[in-house]
């Protein structure tokens, strides 16, 4: 919606999440462990608390989990899929002058092994196992990642002001099948909004603009992959990126009951690779690219009666090529794709949020996105297990969404949330096949996540049931992902206080009924292995324990 207009590329809608403000008191330590099926083993220690306005939360992580994907070596047991994960958080809160000072640091160290796709034929077999040519040649992700964010907000004269500036500094090591492709990425970036508010006519009018500048930068190497070893160079290029965003909206309460938001975004994206594997066979694929585009939005939110509000919207939208999207051609050369073009789309939305009696509430949203050039993804023969892209003329989706929450006596609450969508190419052809009208890969055609919880005293207890349909897995819509149902049931108590600490334990099952289900999809994998399967029945036990005063 009209928010997006904050956000720009790729921002068809917004999900704002905030890190945890510190805890109010000098000093809160806490503790969480839990340990599962399948080599899970999770530590989390965090250290919070404020004085004399200054705040600080810090955190450290570590994940390890040996998966549950069967190594189908004959020489090998156990598994193929395991993942580490190392992190460490930290967040400052400041006072600067009438307003707020933030920073923000975060590292993570990861490293995944990557078990593949399998075709039908291999999944039907039930037993989970991992592609034996991934497993070969050790396919997996190693990535290395450090950031820093800081933020002010506050007034500034009469207008509300933010200003933010981060910086990022991320290493990867992916061995894919045919390659092993290692990236380092420097990115820099800055943001400033300013917001003024008055009532002319007696009308409360707010309006906001801001600009945003980033700079990206990626230093990529593709070897070829011998059995998880770097083989012989075979595309060395230097990528740069950088955008520029100017926006400005304004909100207005033309009514008692009926507001009105209105945004537009310019955005520019210059696109350049400098190729240095160069030689007299392989020419010299440098170049540039360049991408822009003005993106408005409008919308409309209406209260006729207390407990109901009526809201529609139409946005556009604007999403670039990612540097990797751009670089991965079908053809092997190296520098950018030059027929890989953005997707613009245009969304229509309308809805009503209803609080139906004081424990329930209901929301009902209705949409449609036309979208052109959408980003395909597909495989070639001659290099399996690599994913380029190529443009959809049109395509679009249709659907409707309920979301309902209740809260009943005795702890009772339950909330559900069910989509449809119907999302269909509406031109597309791509090696000579024409695809109009077939469904979108990937996407399933409606999806239900229900949740009850019981909790009448100091232990809960939580029932959560998934439903997703049958998933068409290529273009010409061959093939598709069975339809599933999954139950998961967890337990625990609330925080209870034993010498000086809250204490919860925490207890569940996953997949209760050992369902067989394929959890995601390889879209147009070459040679059918569109299909990658989920975990089969498993347990957890955790505890989490805070000290200091409540």
């Amino acid at each position: 919606g009209p928010a997006a207009s904050l956000y720009g590329n790729a921002a068809g809608g917004v999900l704002h999440f905030e890190t945890r403000a510190p805890a109010e008191v000098p000093f809160r330590p806490e503790l969480f462990t839990l340990s599962g099926s399948d080599g899970l083993l999770q530590l989390r220690g965090t250290a919070s608390g404020s004085s004399a306005g200054v705040g600080y939360l810090v955190s450290a992580a570590r994940v390890t989990y040996d998966g549950f994907r069967r190594n189908p070596g004959p020489d090998e047991d156990g598994t193929y899929g395991g993942a580490r994960r190392n992190s460490v958080n930290a967040t400052l809160h400041l006072p600067g002058g009438p307003g707020r000072l933030r920073a923000t640091v975060n590292w993570v160290d990861l490293a995944a092994e990557n078990p593949g796709s399998l075709s039908q034929t291999l999944l039907d077999e039930g037993d989970r196992q991992a592609f034996t040519g991934n497993v070969n040649q050790r396919t997996r992700k190693d990535v290395q990642q450090t950031q820093l964010g800081v933020s002010w907000d506050g007034p500034l004269g009469t207008a509300r002001a933010e200003f933010a500036g981060y910086g990022q500094l991320r290493t990867v090591d992916n061995p894919i099948p045919s390659d092993i492709v290692f990236v380092d990425r420097t990115a820099l970036g800055g943001r400033a909004l300013m917001e003024v508010g008055g009532e002319p006519g007696g009308v409360p009018v707010a309006v906001g603009g801001g600009l945003e500048l980033d700079v990206q930068r990626d230093d990529r190497q593709n070897y070829r992959n011998a059995q998880g070893e770097r083989g012989e160079l075979r595309l060395d290029q230097f990528e740069r990126v950088r955008g520029a965003g100017a926006f400005g909206y304004v909100r207005a309460a033309v009514m008692p009951q009926a507001d009105v938001t209105a945004g537009v975004r310019y955005d520019h994206f210059d696109f350049s690779v400098t190729d240095r594997f160069v030689s007299g066979t392989d020419p010299d694929d440098s170049g540039a690219r360049t991408m822009d585009a003005v993106s408005p939005s409008v919308g409309v939110t209406v209260r006729p009666l207390d407990r109901i509000e009526l809201f529609g919207t139409v946005a556009t939208s604007f999403e670039t090529p990612t540097t990797t999207e751009l670089a991965n051609r079908p053809d092997g050369a190296g520098g950018f794709n030059p027929a890989l073009q953005p997707t613009r789309g245009t969304t229509l939305e309308a809805g009503l949020r209803a609080v139906l009696t004081v424990p329930v509430s209901l929301e009902v949203t209705a949409h449609r996105t036309s979208l052109r050039d959408e980003l395909v993804p597909f495989e070639v023969p001659d290099v399996p297990g690599r994913t380029f892209f190529s443009n959809a003329g049109r395509s679009t989706h249709r659907g409707v969404e309920v979301a309902l929450n209740a809260v009943g006596p005795s702890g009772l609450s339950g909330r559900a949330a069910v989509s449809w969508l119907d999302a269909r190419f509406r031109e597309y052809s791509r090696g000579g096949n024409t695809f109009d009208g077939n469904r979108i890969p990937g996407m399933a055609p409606r999806t239900v996540d229900a949740v009850v919880r019981w909790g009448p005293g100091l232990w809960f207890v939580e029932a959560r049931g998934q439903h997703r349909g049958a998933v068409p897995v290529d273009d010409g819509n061959t093939a598709e992902a069975d339809a599933y149902n999954l139950l998961d049931l967890r337990g625990g108590t609330r925080p209870l206080r034993m010498g000086g600490f809250d204490v919860a334990p925490v207890a569940g099952i996953n997949n209760v009924l050992d369902t067989q289900y394929v959890a995601s999809v390889a879209v147009n994998a070459f040679g059918g292995r569109f299909f990658e399967p989920g975990p089969a029945r498993s347990f957890y036990l955790g505890i989490r324990a805070g000290g200091g005063a409540r």
